[in-house]
């Protein structure tokens, strides 16, 4: 069954901070006027031909209210934390007497679907899945040498905790490439082991879309790439906390 999870917590910070976001709104609808109007002019040539959506760099789905939106339905994007969703619509939901624009987005792998206000998703860390170039670039990242983490695993798992709540797809590699290491020393506590196969699969899934590759075949890729790195030796014989 679907989990429908309407994040009032969210929808009502939202409305706390209308004030705060009236500038971006100003912004949003000078954007769709600059969309109209390259839609109008496309529109108008002898042999008008459908408008490449890379067409003009600021150029994003003009959702529902004629409102600017940063995903278009079906986008797969990242959720921090959550993992790789689909985004099946864009539309108006209302709660507490207030409407507000919602990216309706299923996770596939919790079999969940969640509604993200548009106005917070850039804030939520919320974004689309890398190109091939910066997913290449994260692989290679896995095989380089790193910095020994603390060796408390209390003070390791919330370095790695804040890693992984950014989304980055750099940061979620390090929170692998970190916990792969240290599982091979000693077994992971039951919370780094969960924290290492949430980075994993969400690493595992973006790499599967961004270079379109299977499951296994990305597996292979990933376990490839961990075992070249080395841990570098402590010299100083302590361990500096990552900021």
């Amino acid at each position: 069954m679907v989990n429908v999870r309407d994040n009032t917590e969210i929808s009502h910070s939202a409305h706390a901070s209308h004030g705060a976001h009236s500038s971006t709104k100003g912004c949003a609808s000078l954007h769709v006027l600059c969309v109209m109007a390259t839609r109008a002019w496309w529109s108008s040539l002898v042999f008008p031909l459908p408008l490449p959506t890379d067409f003009f760099p600021c150029l994003c789905y003009a959702g529902p209210m004629g409102k600017a939106c940063a995903f278009r339905p079906h986008d797969h994007v990242v959720y921090p934390g959550q993992g790789v969703g689909q985004v099946q619509e864009i539309s108006e939901k209302t709660f507490k007497n207030e409407t507000l624009l919602y990216y309706v987005i299923y996770l596939e792998e919790s079999d969940m679907t969640v509604l993200i206000p548009v106005d917070k998703a850039q804030e939520l860390g919320i974004r689309t899945i890398v190109k091939r170039k910066e997913a290449e670039r994260a692989l290679r990242f896995l095989s380089e040498d790193f910095d020994p983490s603390p060796l408390d695993w209390k003070m390791r798992y919330q370095v790695n905790l804040n890693l992984f709540k950014s989304g980055g797809i750099l940061d979620n590699a390090a929170v692998v490439r970190s916990l792969y290491h240290r599982s091979k020393v000693k077994e992971l506590p039951i919370q780094e082991r969960r924290l290492y196969d949430s980075a994993y699969r969400i690493f595992q899934d973006e790499m599967c879309f961004a270079l379109g590759l299977r499951p296994p075949e990305v597996e292979t890729l990933i376990h490839g790439y961990l075992e070249k790195a080395k841990e570098n030796p402590v010299v100083s014989g302590t361990v500096d906390v990552p900021g």
